[in-house]
């Protein structure tokens, strides 16, 4: 890791909050989704909580529960993601950015992706879409406001 590596890591977290920011923007580079949509999904889902059983304990079995750090369902993991585990956080992570990977295709939009990401048959926008596109906007000012060049 370069000293440009930790910078941006360190300026990555002071902005978004979150002290896996360095992560999920590896994540979000190795899908091609843009990294502050899934630091304001993540923060939409699970705020800053790195927990990868959240919420996943009672959820064994079940259908319709939302999983880990970006609370993905297990019926969508096994559609989209079926040989990651969810309940782990690189699985939970990994699925999630190849859902909005194959959304955004599918879509052609990002806005339209985050708004799938939550309600996939949605055709208004939702209160989540809005509440994360805001998010982005958010995080985007304050990695403006943080770097120390122009």
């Amino acid at each position: 890791m370069t000293p440009t590596d930790l910078a941006l890591g360190l300026l990555w977290t002071l902005a978004t909050g979150h002290p896996d920011a360095a992560l999920l923007a590896a994540y979000a580079g190795a899908a091609r989704v843009p990294r502050e949509g899934v630091w304001a999904i993540a923060w939409q889902e699970t705020r800053h909580n790195l927990n990868p059983g959240i919420r996943g304990g009672l959820c064994r079995g079940k259908r319709d529960c939302e999983v880990g750090r970006m609370q993905v369902k297990p019926s969508t993991a096994r559609r989209v993601c079926p040989s990651l585990d969810i309940f782990t956080y690189d699985g939970n992570v990994r699925c999630s950015v190849g859902l909005l990977r194959s959304l955004y295709e599918r879509r052609g939009s990002w806005a339209l992706a985050i708004r799938a990401y939550q309600c996939p048959s949605c055709t208004h926008a939702t209160v989540y879409e809005k509440s994360v596109v805001s998010k982005i906007g958010y995080i985007e000012l304050r990695l403006k406001e943080l770097q120390p060049w122009p």
